[in-house]
């Protein structure tokens, strides 16, 4: 067969397909077929680049950089450590219905009740003050009006000797009000030499006749 071919000049692809067609009617099998796919349709996979971009654009130049968007925190200060004393005379005068007033060693206001709220003429949540800045809020005041001194008074006297102190004096309470007060204050010490704080116990005096 190949002879009777080559005698008819078939050669290249068509020698083969005739070839081929002969031994499918001889054996009933199908050729293999090339399943080479044309290079033409193979592409590499992934984004398409300009060929033409500058060589600037692979190494960032002219990008502008990147901008932190996430604002300064400050945290906030930490907590006053208060001394477990304080912590106690705090707890004590929360839960007593006499009205009270605890101050640290340097005269820092650190709570007083409810109770002493209606006698002082304004909340505790609005006093975050010195006792220095309370006595301007809250004027001390001798009978005839006239300013008292902020050593003078009995808190101020029992740090200083350490023992209790009691006294009378006037106010005149941030909501307008005058009023006559009995004071009793108490230094309270961490151990015999270590002041730590105060603790004033005051009620209002009834109106002398």
């Amino acid at each position: 067969m190949l002879a009777d071919l080559e005698a008819s000049g078939l050669t290249g692809r068509r020698r083969r397909s005739v070839v081929g067609d002969a031994e499918r009617r001889r054996t009933g099998i199908e050729p293999a077929r090339e399943l080479i796919a044309p290079s033409s349709v193979l592409k590499t996979a992934g984004p398409t680049r300009n060929p033409d971009a500058s060589t600037s654009e692979d190494n960032g130049a002219g990008s502008e950089p990147p901008v932190c968007t996430v604002a300064n925190v400050t945290e906030p200060a930490p907590p006053t450590q208060r001394h477990i004393a304080l912590i106690l005379a705090k707890d004590l005068a929360a839960h007593l219905a006499t009205p009270m007033l605890v101050v640290d060693a340097s005269g820092s206001l650190v709570y007083f009740n409810e109770p002493a709220e209606r006698i002082l003429g304004r909340p505790y949540a609005e006093a975050q003050m010195t006792t220095a800045d309370l006595a301007r809020a809250v004027k001390p005041v001798d009978e005839a009006g006239e300013p008292l001194r902020l050593e003078d008074l009995p808190l101020a006297t029992a740090f200083r000797s350490g023992i209790p102190s009691r006294g009378r004096f006037w106010i005149e309470a941030a909501d307008g009000y005058r009023r006559s007060l009995e004071v009793v204050g108490i230094p309270l010490f961490a151990h015999v030499d270590r002041l730590v704080g105060g603790l004033a116990v005051f009620w209002e005096r009834a109106e002398e006749s």
